[in-house]
């Protein structure tokens, strides 16, 4: 039984300082740069950071898509993708196993009236003055995700544990909120009624200030499981 504990042991010491031995190569190789493209008659936009962060800023008067990604690697290289095909740009960014200075984070800028999808693993996931025409979702698995100045048809917003905020510019037909763990916070023009369904499973829900109607033609929808729910009208 000693002779197994000493094997033991002795894996556990190897094991600890092979992993203390990857950390520092890893960190010694770390470096960052960014990398820009542009694309033209791009339709529809979706977007996947992998476990980074993803800011997409509208721009009325640009003519294409411009992708700028933020890239840190170090002893392993980030994978990253883009296509475009029939008007749908993707871009995608992943990395394996568990890197800490492996990550992609995109800065996107992208003219009115494209539909925009934009997801993150872990990061947080911004948009601002965007137009985006039928839709707009955004997305992550644990960062904020926030809204400012957007305007789509459709709005869905969503995050495992981080808190939402959106400040919309005109009244969305559709608009859905859902986090497990964070607050919500949506500011919407008060100018129209909406048929609102507000829920937290411990936190407080606050959406008096709106005007409601059962069967209002624009849906809100907005739950957490434990933050706090608000719904004000912009100011």
């Amino acid at each position: 039984m000693r002779t197994f504990l000493h094997i033991v042991v002795a894996i556990v010491v190897v094991g600890l300082v092979l992993v203390g031995a990857f950390g520092i190569l890893d960190v010694a190789a770390r470096h960052s740069f960014a990398v820009r493209a542009a694309y033209a008659d791009v339709r529809s936009l979706n977007i996947d950071s992998g476990s980074g962060n993803v800011t997409v800023t509208g721009d009325p008067g640009a003519r294409a898509v411009t992708v700028t990604a933020h890239v840190t690697e170090g002893l392993f290289r980030p994978g990253r993708e883009a296509s475009l095909r029939g008007g749908v740009l993707r871009v995608t960014a992943s990395c394996r196993g568990f890197t800490p200075n492996c990550s992609v984070s995109y800065d996107v800028t992208v003219p009115a009236g494209i539909e925009v999808v934009a997801s993150s693993g872990a990061g947080d996931v911004r948009a601002l003055r965007l137009d985006s025409g039928a839709s707009l979702v955004l997305s992550s698995g644990a960062g904020d995700i926030s809204a400012t100045d957007v305007r789509a048809g459709t709005i869905k917003l969503s995050s495992g544990a981080g808190n939402i905020s959106a400040e919309l510019g005109t009244p969305a037909q559709s608009l859905t909120a859902s986090s497990g763990v964070g607050d919500i916070n949506l500011e919407v023009p008060g100018t129209v009624a909406y048929s609102v369904d507000a829920t937290s499973g411990v936190g407080h829900v606050s959406d008096s200030q709106i005007s409601t109607q059962p069967n209002a033609p624009r849906r809100i929808h907005a739950s957490s499981g434990t933050g706090d729910v608000s719904i004000t009208p912009v100011r």
